[in-house]
This record gives structure tokens, sequence and C-alpha cells, in this order.
């Protein structure tokens, strides 16, 4: 019986810091590439989920064009989602797998409300789909489809800063409409100052 209780006790704590830990990864920032690979796992997510839901409506063949996608995307898929594990892995270390395993349940149980909530959801999934098949070869790994219908980002994007030395650069080349109109910053002000006469 205490043996009982004390996994009991162990269960809730590793539950509580896999929970800080996943809160930790979705308040850390992601790169530019960890954004991109993010949008394509949450599509691809988005689409798996359109699938089993929509079979009421077949006419839609949101099976056939989930199954074209990890076809001809399969991997592009599989290096968004070695991206995406990689951003766990920098952003919570250890119990990184859990927190992504996590992450993806939750990505199933949004779409779930979503596809009860927005009318259109079979039809918005089957039309992304669609776009999807139609797009170029780099249409996954560069994340270029509509994120219309799918779950926000998990993160925000970092901040870039920028190179000291081209913020200086920029600071020395003259603006064109400058170079072709000098005394255009002496005309403006001068009908600044002639309107408030």
């Amino acid at each position: 019986m205490r043996g009982d209780i004390g996994r009991a006790i162990i269960g809730g704590v590793v539950a509580l810091v896999l929970a800080a830990q996943s809160s930790v990864a979705a308040a850390s920032c992601m790169t530019a590439s960890e954004l991109r690979a993010e949008r394509s796992r949450t599509m691809q997510s988005g689409l798996m989920f359109a699938a089993l839901k929509c079979i009421h409506k077949p006419h839609l063949g949101l099976q056939d064009k989930y199954n074209a996608v990890m076809a001809r995307f399969g991997r592009d898929l599989a290096a968004t989602s070695d991206v995406v594990q990689d951003y766990f892995k920098r952003t919570i270390g250890r119990g990184h797998r859990a927190a992504l395993h996590d992450h993806v349940t939750s990505m199933a149980n949004r779409y779930s409300v979503n596809s009860f909530t927005a009318p259109q959801f079979c039809e918005n999934m089957a039309a992304l789909g669609a776009d999807i098949l139609a797009g170029d070869d780099d249409v996954v790994l560069n994340a270029r489809f509509s994120y219309a219908m799918l779950l926000p980002p998990l993160a925000k994007a970092c901040r870039v800063e920028a190179d000291p030395a081209l913020a200086y650069l920029n600071q020395r080349v003259p603006d064109l409409v400058s170079i072709h109109v000098p005394d255009i910053d002496a005309r403006i002000r001068a009908n600044l100052v002639g309107a408030g006469e």
C-alpha cells in the first residue's frame, strides 16, 4: 500500500516537472529554422488529424492527400521533426523527449477542438493539402504554405541582434532621395514652416 502511494507521489512530481519543462520550452524563442520546422511539423499533425477526423467527407480525399504529402515530402518532414526535437533538447535538456511527446499530444488535442469550432475545418485542411502538393519541392522545408488553419507557433521567433558593423555602414550610406534631390530636407522644412504660418 505504501509503495503504491509512493509511486503515485513520484508520478505526480514527475508530471509536474515535465509540465514545467514543457512551459520552459514554450517560453524559449525559436530560431528561423526551428520556426519553419515547427510550422511544417504542425502542418503534418493537422493533415494527419484531418485525414482521420474527416472520413465522413470522403469526397475531400484527405486520406489520399495526407498519404501523397507523406510520400513526396517524407524525408523533409523527418528532417523538420529532427530540428523540432533539437529545439526541445536545446531548451529543456534532460526530459526533452517526454516534453516533445506531450507537445505532439497537445497538438492533436487542439486540432480536435478546432475541428469542432471551425465549420469548414475539413474543407480548409483539404485545400491546404492540395496547395502543398501543388507547391515546389521546397514547400515543406521552407514552410511555404498557408498557416491560417494551423496551430500558432510553439514559441516566438528569436530577436536577431543587429551586427554593429552593419549598423555603422548603414549610417554612412546616403539614401537615394538625398542623392538625387540634395535640398529636399530644406524644402520640406520650408513647406512645413510656411504651412504653419
